[in-house]
């Protein structure tokens, strides 16, 4: 079989459009910009969510930081970073109806002290921490399987005690 000048041309044309095609897909040119990404789990969290989980009905745990400008609107679309002032976020998801109405604002309070007095125990610039309760349930029926609480503790000027969540 003799190779010919254009079996040459579409071979190399063919490895050029798949290398085209692995190194630019073609869906990455369409998609917005994403969330910054977050800060791997510390030691204290990893062992703190795991606790939790441990010792409660709590199926899944999750926290995102995010940083605010000066008015308090936050910014998802920088680069997260923890020198400036940011809130933590805290989602903790339960399939239990009656767990999940038993927690109040004492749980959350309990829960934001404990990661303000361990996890942020060093940085002036946590300015508030967000705790979401939230049930999920697929088996029951429609309109009734989902549900959250949500709880803002802002922190004090001294920087060392939760103060009462804003309404």
């Amino acid at each position: 079989m003799k190779w010919t000048l254009k079996k040459y041309i579409f071979l190399i044309l063919g490895i050029a459009i798949l290398a085209i095609i692995y190194f630019f897909p073609y869906p990455a040119f369409f998609m917005g910009t994403s969330l910054p990404k977050q800060p791997d789990l510390s030691t204290q969290e990893k062992l703190y969510f795991s606790q939790l989980k441990e010792k409660s009905q709590w199926e899944e745990i999750n926290r995102m930081y995010s940083n605010e400008d000066s008015i308090g609107n936050i910014i998802l679309n920088y680069p997260l970073n923890l020198s400036e002032k940011y809130s933590y976020y805290m989602e903790l998801s339960t399939s239990n109806k009656a767990f999940f109405e038993a927690q109040s604002e004492k749980e959350a309070r309990y829960y934001a002290s404990h990661i303000r007095n361990s996890i942020c125990k060093d940085t002036l610039n946590l300015k508030a921490i967000y705790i979401a309760f939230i049930y999920n349930n697929e088996n029951e029926k429609l309109g009734s399987n989902t549900g959250y609480k949500y709880y803002e503790f802002p922190i004090s000027k001294n920087n060392n005690l939760l103060i009462q969540k804003r309404k």
